[in-house]
């Protein structure tokens, strides 16, 4: 994450514009699959969500994932 955030972004921010960033928005990404698992990201964390809002007891959507 670190060169993410000291070298892609700024260098996205510097390079692209509006109609960029509204283009990558649109995006349809979620459910692609991981790359190292094989599985549907957007599941994995809805279901890590679930399991730690459960264990947290903080009623944040847990179980309405």
């Amino acid at each position: 994450m670190d060169v993410e955030e000291a070298i892609l972004f700024p260098t996205a921010v510097r390079h692209l514009n509006g109609d960029d960033f509204r283009a990558i928005a649109l995006l349809d990404v979620y459910g692609q699959p991981d790359p190292l698992l094989q599985t549907p990201v957007d599941e994995r964390f809805a279901q890590l969500h679930r399991v730690i809002a459960n264990e947290a007891g903080c009623g944040c959507g847990g179980d309405d994932l």
